[in-house]
């Protein structure tokens, strides 16, 4: 059986419009382009600047257009945004699975929130993959 890892700082989000990264390392070299503030409400109605805008990828999966918004505090893939990029997002029982094409990414539920998980190693990634 494969030991499942966590990625706690990536909630995949239903309400959210845009993918947000709290952290500018993340960004895919080359990608990263500053702009100027653009206001960004979050879910309790107050707002934050995004600053920035390019390309994450976490294990297997990449993320086009994600806005840099430091003060975030963590990271959100956006369900929208993945099904407008031709991924399929399904929600089952504590479960969350994007996928697209032989790519198949996992998030688990805990409390209201569904979290991304990746698993431990290369060889486990590629096990997933072929899923």
């Amino acid at each position: 059986m494969t030991k499942v890892i966590y990625q706690h700082n990536w909630i995949i989000d239903s309400r959210a419009s845009q993918h947000l990264c709290s952290n500018k390392d993340s960004f895919q070299e080359g990608t990263y382009r500053e702009m100027s503030q653009k206001a960004i409400e979050i879910a309790d109605g107050s707002k934050i600047a995004s600053i920035g805008m390019g390309n994450v990828s976490i294990g297997l999966l990449c993320l086009s257009d994600v806005l840099h918004v430091p003060q975030a505090g963590g990271n959100l893939i956006s369900v929208g945004r993945m099904i407008d990029s031709s991924y399929n997002v399904s929600f089952g029982s504590k479960m969350c699975t994007i996928s697209k094409q032989a790519l198949s990414v996992k998030g688990d539920q805990q409390g209201n929130l569904y979290y991304l998980r990746k698993l431990k190693n290369h060889d486990s990634a590629h096990h997933q993959q072929k899923q």
